[in-house]
């Protein structure tokens, strides 16, 4: 057909099917390569690792038969595809689809399901692999949930629940309003990058007033200047009830909007900003009792902060669903950062595997959104401590910077990045400065305990303590601050305030014991390669 775009038709609803533009059917017949398929085809990004489809497909199997196993579908896959097996791509760690090449439907009314029975989602797939049963349940009972409205693409999908965010600015001595502005779109553009909104041009919303749905949430600026002070008058409020949920008032140098004294500005922004997610966070939960509700990323992010990624299953689900219906790359930004928790929580995973997906989402994310500050910051954080690459991490931590000065979490990364370089000055420098920016956001007890990190290798060992006890009092799971604090401790002699914090971790890690401390294995990884302590230091006599 004239001007539609030479792909492969994918079809998931019913039997899976792969259709050449021609019509001729480029379906393979196994069961086992059309399950690889479905895989490929319902993860954001069409890439896994193949540790992963291993151990999706074959986990029954051991090693090497599962591996002989993937090479041989993958085989039959392309002698289905003919002369479109470039659909298939493959190296030694990865295997993707190509997405430039095929036309999917993922979404039920696209499809043409309108109304009425939706199809079963790959009907005709139905493998004994118990991880595999469980992942094709799961996403069936999703389609089941909300047939022919929730699609996994869902642009414009009336069901769907988006938050408006609405910057409104003036002036109350009748200038132009430019601090306000500057200040509300500020916070409005760092929500949006956060999660999928729709904000609007301030200039687009002086008739505010007038009211608006559940959704929209106004972020209201009026600023009064005099000499070289301008006072904000903030507030965010509903505009169906004007229910306020937050206001505040700050005052700032005029320098702090042309590149001069940022620190009280970024606050002030972050604040806001810290104030708007709480909100959104809270309606995402009321949303997401309600039957049939569309999986929301607000939920997903502030459950993984609040949980410490414990949950670290539910939550790829839900974001990989947010992925799909919203094909934004923060998503996938969000799921590679959602594997760094693993790491520091010690969680029985593959983590070769976990490392190769999150490699895969951020390669995604990067090409989808590559000015949006949080990707390259969540980039950057996954570079240094998942990945084991901190000049990589330091040169994302650093465009994202560039990209929103005002990111507190870019600048705390850019800290994390240079600890892992060995630059203690300079991560100190930044994790302090993006400590002294933060509002009381649900990330707030990673911003500090990277301060505590920074600060403890920096030699700032009062620092290091007194923030690591305000981290473990407002997060008394969170294990990282403890090794710290424990570490400065051991290292300063405190042999009674050392066992205070050993008996606390070892609450929470039952298995621990002071000589974990050396080992390579165990997430220390920043104070190891400093060599911060060693055999002879009193940790090791702790017991």
């Amino acid at each position: 057909m004239d001007g539609v775009p030479c792909k492969i038709r994918v079809s998931v609803f019913g039997p899976l099917r792969l259709s050449a533009p021609d019509g001729s059917d480029l379906t393979p017949r196994s069961m086992k390569a059309r399950a690889l398929l479905a895989v490929l085809l319902m993860t954001p990004g069409h890439a896994k690792s193949r540790r992963a489809l291993q151990d999706r497909l074959w986990a029954s199997s051991d090693r090497s038969k599962g591996s002989a196993s993937l090479r041989q579908t993958l085989t039959e896959i392309r002698r289905a595809l003919g002369d479109w097996r470039d659909l298939l791509r493959s190296d030694t760690r990865m295997v993707e689809l190509d997405p430039s090449m095929m036309a999917v439907d993922l979404d039920a009314r696209s499809a043409g399901f309108v109304g009425g029975e939706v199809p079963v989602l790959l009907e005709d797939i139905a493998l004994a692999e118990p991880g595999f049963a469980d992942w094709l349940a799961a996403h069936r009972r999703a389609h089941v949930a909300t047939p022919a409205t929730s699609g996994l693409a869902g642009r414009g999908n009336a069901a769907r629940f988006r938050p408006v965010l609405r910057p409104f600015a003036r002036a109350r001595d009748g200038s132009d309003a430019f601090h306000a502005t500057s200040f509300v779109e500020g916070v409005a553009r760092s929500i949006a990058e956060w999660g999928p909104v729709h904000s609007y041009p301030t200039r687009e919303n002086a008739q505010h007033e007038d009211g608006g749905s559940a959704r929209d949430f106004v972020i209201d600026a009026a600023e009064l200047s005099s000499g070289n002070k301008v006072a904000l008058q903030v507030q965010f409020f509903r505009a169906d009830d004007r229910s306020v949920f937050w206001r505040a008032q700050h005052v700032l140098d005029r320098e702090a909007f042309f590149g001069g004294a940022e620190q009280g500005l970024a606050l002030a922004q972050n604040q806001g900003l810290g104030s708007a997610l709480h909100r959104l966070f809270e309606d995402a939960q009321l949303r997401r009792g309600d039957r049939g509700a569309q999986p929301d990323a607000f939920a997903a992010i502030h459950d993984m902060f609040r949980t410490l990624g414990r949950e670290h299953q539910a939550l790829q689900k839900e974001l990989e669903a947010c992925y799909e219906e919203d094909r934004r790359g923060i998503h996938l930004a969000w799921l590679a950062f959602l594997s760094t928790y693993s790491l520091g929580e010690r969680r029985s995973v593959n983590m070769e595997a976990l490392r190769e997906e999150a490699r895969a989402n951020l390669r995604r994310a990067m090409e989808q959104e590559p000015n949006n500050s949080m990707c390259l910051a969540l980039a950057s954080f996954v570079h240094g401590l998942l990945l084991g690459e901190p000049e990589v991490a330091r040169e994302l931590a650093g465009r994202a910077v560039k990209a929103n000065p005002r990111n507190a979490l870019a600048w705390t990364f850019l800290g994390a990045a240079e600890i892992y370089l060995g630059d203690y000055a300079a991560a100190y420098r930044h994790t302090s400065f993006a400590q002294s920016i933060t509002g009381e956001g649900v990330y707030r007890y990673l911003v500090d305990m990277l301060v505590v990190a920074a600060a403890a290798l920096a030699g700032y060992s009062d620092r290091a303590i007194a923030v690591g006890e305000a981290v473990h009092a407002a997060m008394p799971t969170y294990t990282p601050p403890l090794r710290y604090m424990l570490a400065v401790h051991a290292k300063n002699g405190n042999r009674v305030a050392a066992r205070r914090v050993m008996a606390k971790l070892q609450r929470l890690e039952p298995d621990f014991v002071p000589d974990m401390m050396a080992d390579p294995s165990y997430p220390m990884r920043a104070l190891q390669q400093a060599r911060y302590f060693d055999t002879n230091l009193p940790i090791f006599d702790l017991d």
